[in-house]
């Protein structure tokens, strides 16, 4: 049996899009492989995976992109590398940077699963001048290419995301593996316990998401509506500060997401950037019309007023317009819910695991 070696940068306690999808994934891996795990401890009190050796890394205090780095602990990684066939990447944080420089200098296999277009990230960020932001771009995408062709071989979610790599000139093999979605578990549950309309989100507060687009159509739209916001997720205080009033409810991250889900009238993702979405896959298969910006694997799965309305990135007052339309009709919001149901049926865990196994037995 091979040895795996699975590397993220974000880990337990943090249930952001990466973790859930190593939660999903993972398990469905013990059969065909021999895993371990290196991860960054991001808590006292970390969950992990059961019977699979995990090591957690310390980590800084200051944080890069909404996550502390982890410290170089070039040794724990370097052995952890040694004992591997094949070095999983998740990411190319302070971790995988390590896995990736030893997994070269012991020829090992190595692929990583992109969960994001990580020059994208730089380019939206909002407190970098844009000036600046420029060139930390140019940096990014450089570097990035070179982190790429240095791996076996690229997984991504979608045609989209293929097309995005291509176009930046990488040209490291790529398969394209869908994420799933668990429809036992996020199904339409009829069991909402407030009166009130929600609108709601789920995910990482983080500047990408762009959550204050949100806010300013929700606070437009509160004036002639009884509404609530909920933001299903966590992020810096720093951030969430800019909510910090009673009709805003951060449950900050859970383990039972469809719980909350279930509780949304509607579901809004104002992404400036995005892979597939997977927050927004699990609204849809709990039967809640979307409202998004065409971004990602949404440019292809969203069909405008059949299960979901696209907005323009960043126009509260457009976002404030489409969300009164689905307000005011019940009826509508009850077809396209059903609608983005019937859309995502085809997606599972079960295939995606498949198609990965098979990627990774081949490498």
């Amino acid at each position: 049996m091979k040895k795996l070696l699975v590397v993220s940068d974000r880990f337990y306690p943090k249930r952001d899009g990466l973790v859930r999808f190593l939660e999903e994934i993972v398990p469905k891996l013990r059969d065909s492989f021999d895993i371990s795990i290196v991860a960054p401890r991001l808590g006292r009190k970390v969950k992990t995976f059961p019977g699979i050796k995990t090591t957690l890394l310390p980590t800084y205090k200051f944080l890069i992109a909404d996550y502390p780095p982890s410290k170089l602990k070039l040794k724990t990684v370097r052995a952890a590398v040694k004992k591997a066939d094949i070095v999983w990447l998740q990411s190319f944080g302070t971790i995988g940077l390590m896995a990736l420089h030893y997994a070269r200098m012991f020829q090992k296999k190595v692929c990583i699963y992109a969960h994001c277009k990580d020059w994208e990230i730089v380019d939206k960020s909002p407190e970098i001048p844009r000036g600046l932001r420029k060139i930390l771009v140019y940096i990014a995408i450089k570097n990035l290419k070179r982190f790429y062709r240095n791996c076996d071989l690229i997984m991504l979610s979608s045609n989209e995301m293929k097309s995005s790599f291509e176009k930046m000139g990488i040209k490291t093999p790529k398969k394209i593996i869908p994420l799933g979605v668990d429809k036992k578990k996020f199904k339409p549950n009829g069991k909402k316990q407030g009166k009130d309309l929600t609108i709601g989100y789920s995910g990482r507060i983080a500047n990408e998401k762009d959550l204050l687009t949100l806010y300013k159509a929700y606070n437009n739209l509160k004036r002639n509506h009884d509404l609530k916001f909920m933001i299903i997720g966590d992020g810096p205080r720093k951030q969430k500060e800019i909510f910090a009033e009673n009709s805003v409810q951060i449950t900050g991250f859970v383990p039972d997401v469809e719980n909350y889900l279930s509780e949304l009238d509607i579901f809004v993702s104002p992404s400036l950037t995005e892979t597939t979405g997977l927050s927004t896959l699990e609204a849809m298969s709990c039967g809640i019309p979307v409202v998004s910006t065409y971004v990602g694997a949404m440019k292809r799965l969203i069909k405008t007023n059949y299960n979901g309305i696209f907005f323009r990135k960043s126009d509260a007052k457009e976002l404030t317009l489409k969300l009164k339309e689905l307000i005011e009709n019940k009826k509508l919001r009850a077809r396209m819910g059903k609608n983005a149901r019937k859309t995502i049926s085809p997606l599972s865990w079960d295939k995606t695991a498949k198609q990965i196994k098979e990627v990774l037995t081949e490498l």
